[in-house]
């Protein structure tokens, strides 16, 4: 099973076809002063695997450390029969504590397999 991509936007509206629209796609957020709340943010992604495949899925933010800052709830799921799962999970509130980059990581069945960047900027007047 793979992860072939994580993304960090503002909203996910799922369609009966079982396609998904990512409305707000960004990698980048500036302030003027820190601590940095940034609501809503959403983790989408797309698991690809064999048909019923059973797996567990996480997605968390960390800091430039390594260390959590926030995660989601495990989720627990089989593949469908057609071998995709587009899905996402909420990380909102978020609460960014200093400017630099965080990592936002997905793991399956408890292994990272994909990480994308955020980037909190300080604004220069």
């Amino acid at each position: 099973m793979e992860c072939e991509w994580l993304i960090l936007c503002r909203d996910v509206q799922k369609h009966p076809d079982g396609g998904q629209s990512l409305m707000g796609v960004f990698g980048r957020l500036a302030a003027d002063e820190i601590p940095v709340s940034a609501d809503p943010v959403v983790a989408a992604f797309r698991l690809r695997g064999e048909p019923n495949e059973r797996f567990e899925v996480q997605v968390e933010l960390q800091n430039s450390e390594g260390h959590s800052l926030r995660g989601s709830d495990v989720l627990a799921h089989r593949i469908p029969g057609y071998g995709v799962w587009d899905s996402h999970v909420t990380l909102s509130p978020l609460t960014l504590p200093t400017f630099g980059t965080y990592r936002v990581v997905l793991r399956l069945n408890h292994a990272i397999v994909k990480t994308t960047l955020l980037q909190l900027e300080k604004i220069v007047h």
